[in-house]
């Protein structure tokens, strides 16, 4: 891009030069003239007649020419999502500078030099193989301030054995008691619908747990180590450019295992010493049929063009027991959000409201495992705090976000949210038991189809009516897909 970028502005000066006024026949008279006398150096008498420079006798490159007003409107107004973007730029001036200055000015100087040096390029035939670089890997690094490290592989095969066809695993890898792997393989039947299956494996030791309620304690961390493992088979259908239906249905087993790690106490050692009643289903193994659903529609057309808009995502999910006590729950909830371009540049200023909720459709509550319930943490709207801090039958939270172009695949974001856990349905909602969430940093465009990279630096916090005190610190740089 910035390549792209230098030749339009040469082309441009070039443009602008051409497009120069030129002197009168006049003007050129007695240019020459003055330029004669110059080199002459004096005059008949002996006395120096060298013409003095002025400004006009400047080489007319050198000359700042106006903007041009073509169409005679004169310059263009600022707009109002211009003049009220200043709010925001005023209010997070520090963490803006911070991010400017410290993470994206010596990013950005990263990247000119790797444009400069031809460094995607090579990158790009190092890492994609065939004809048309339709397969490739990518290396993929993780480090989440509280969890463990990570480092993986990502491969992906575009038209694999045939043009309909798509292939993509994963492998990460972090210590010998923590790996996953990944696999998915899709087919498109036609332009608006595809099907795919997929499963992935995963076990290790980090898995944090704080207790159950909106109140649970930061004190109280522990940690327990779990195995996963999941397949599905989805029918995805695309009924318009902004629509989005998906269908699937699976099996997904899980089993506790022991051990820790990090120097945190397991969870059943807060348990014994009474910090925290047993969470529901803990060390009893389980294996479910799970039934899914999904809709998104999203007025947002793609970049160039402007990101206002509006997005609305419903989902639901069924899972039955098929191990131990007879059960089953349901798990639905939504995503709506409103989206306003300030500036028509992808500049966007976002509101939006995420719930999550979880009922028992067989048997009692106390037979939905803690790891199936309602969860904030991890990813948005919560970043602020690390995956699981949060368990309950329902939650809550609306979010604030800003996000800005810092490169042509690059994203700067900033994040406030505020929500929590609640009992069923929403159970005790109420402002005092409500938790701020904030961050900020940068990642790559989303995509479906390629692994993301992501720097992010956020905050939690205690309930409002515990003062609102800052209780979790997240640090978290590198790739977002498969962990």
């Amino acid at each position: 891009m910035a390549i792209g970028l230098s030749l339009a502005l040469v082309a441009g000066g070039a443009f602008a030069g051409d497009q120069a006024e030129r002197p009168t026949g006049a003007e050129q008279m007695q240019r020459a003239a003055r330029e004669e006398a110059e080199r002459e150096g004096t005059d008949k008498d002996g006395k120096s007649s060298a013409v003095p420079k002025t400004q006009e006798d400047a080489p007319l490159k050198d000359a700042k020419r106006p903007v041009p007003d073509y169409d005679g409107r004169g310059p263009r107004p600022t707009t109002f999502g211009e003049g009220a973007l200043w709010v925001p730029r005023i209010i997070a001036s520090p963490l803006y500078l911070t991010t400017k200055y410290l993470i994206a000015a010596p990013f950005g100087a990263l990247l000119t030099t790797a444009e400069k040096n031809n460094w995607p390029n090579w990158l790009y035939n190092f890492f994609t193989f065939g004809e048309d670089h339709e397969a490739g890997w990518i290396p993929l690094v993780l480090y989440d301030f509280g969890l463990r490290p990570t480092v993986g592989v990502y491969f992906f095969w575009n038209r694999a054995f045939s043009r309909s066809n798509a292939l993509t695993a994963s492998v990460a890898f972090g210590g010998t008691d923590w790996f996953a792997f990944g696999l998915s393989v899709g087919r498109r039947i036609s332009k608006s619908t595809g099907i795919v299956l997929s499963g992935g494996f995963t076990r290790r030791p980090d898995a944090l747990f704080y207790g159950i309620g909106p109140s649970s304690n930061d004190a109280f961390q522990s940690r327990y180590s779990f195995q996963r493992v999941e397949g599905t088979a989805a029918l995805e259908w695309h009924p318009a450019s902004w629509s989005l239906v998906r269908t699937s249905v699976g099996v997904r087993d899980f089993k506790f295992r022991t051990g820790t790690c990090c120097s945190d106490p397991p969870v059943s050692a807060r348990v014994g010493l009474g910090q925290y009643p047993a969470p529901p289903g803990f060390d009893q193994p389980y294996t479910v049929l799970l039934g899914r659903a999904e809709v998104a529609l999203d007025s947002r057309r793609p970049r160039p063009r402007s990101q206002s808009g509006v997005r609305l995502g419903l989902n639901a999910e069924e899972d039955v027991g098929t191990t131990n006590t007879p059960h089953s729950w349901i798990r639905y909830g939504g995503t709506i959000g409103g989206f306003w371009d300030v500036t028509g540049t992808a500049r966007v200023l976002s509101l939006s409201v995420i719930t999550t909720f979880v009922d028992p459709t067989g048997g009692n509550s106390n037979n939905i495992p803690f790891t199936e319930l309602a969860t904030l943490g991890g990813t948005e709207p919560f970043v602020g705090f690390l995956a699981g801090r949060l368990y309950d039958r329902s939650a809550i939270a609306v979010q604030l976000r800003y996000e800005w172009p810092i490169w042509a695949f690059l994203d700067g974001e900033l994040h406030v949210a505020t929500g929590n856990v609640f009992g069923p349905h929403l159970d005790g909602l109420r402002a005092g038991l409500m938790r701020l969430s904030t961050g900020i940093g940068f990642r790559s465009i989303r995509s479906s189809a390629f692994p993301g990279f992501e720097l992010l630096v956020g905050l939690g916090t205690e309930t409002f009516d515990s003062g609102a005190r800052v209780s979790s610190f997240r640090f978290a740089i590198g790739s977002t897909y498969g962990f």
